[in-house]
């Protein structure tokens, strides 16, 4: 079974830099094992970060 880590979906965003007139392309992907990940690819050292998952609801009589 393959196990490689896929994009399945991605978007760009152009996002205003605080206090700048500045712009920052920010990429955001969805992968096929559920993760989300982004990268600011026109920063001096592009990198990319898993976004923490979203948390769940608690269900009713489950321990905590």
């Amino acid at each position: 079974m393959d196990q490689t880590r896929k994009i399945e979906q991605i978007t760009a965003i152009n996002q205003k830099v605080s206090e700048t007139k500045d712009h920052q392309l920010v990429v955001i992907a969805r992968c096929n094992d559920n993760t989300v990940w982004m990268t600011r690819p026109d920063t001096f050292n592009p990198y990319w970060s898993q976004l923490p998952d979203i948390p769940q609801p608690e269900l009713k009589g489950e321990p905590q």
